[in-house]
């Protein structure tokens, strides 16, 4: 029942985040990002598991508001996979 809990509340941290980003400018994202991922580095430095995993959190949201304002497409798991795969044997 923990478990459940948690992971409803990490949903709705994440919620939270990309609802926060949903506005940011390109700049103030990239801004943003660069404190964010600082940020977390000296969480994970401190073993501070919580912060660290919320702290990614934000950084998908951010990710994800940085590759919307530049017209990108996410790459999915098998996508970037085949991409390296294709880079590695030398195609294109």
């Amino acid at each position: 029942q923990m478990s459940g809990l948690k992971s409803r509340l990490m949903k709705a941290q994440a919620a939270k985040y990309e609802a926060d980003v949903a506005n940011m400018p390109l700049n103030a994202v990239l801004t943003s990002l660069a404190t964010a991922e600082k940020q977390l580095k000296s969480f994970v430095d401190a073993g501070n598991v919580e912060a660290a995993t919320e702290q990614e959190l934000y950084i998908k949201a951010l990710n994800a508001r940085a590759l919307e304002l530049q017209d990108i497409e996410p790459l999915l798991g098998g996508q970037v996979y085949d991409l390296a795969k294709q880079k590695i044997s030398g195609g294109n």
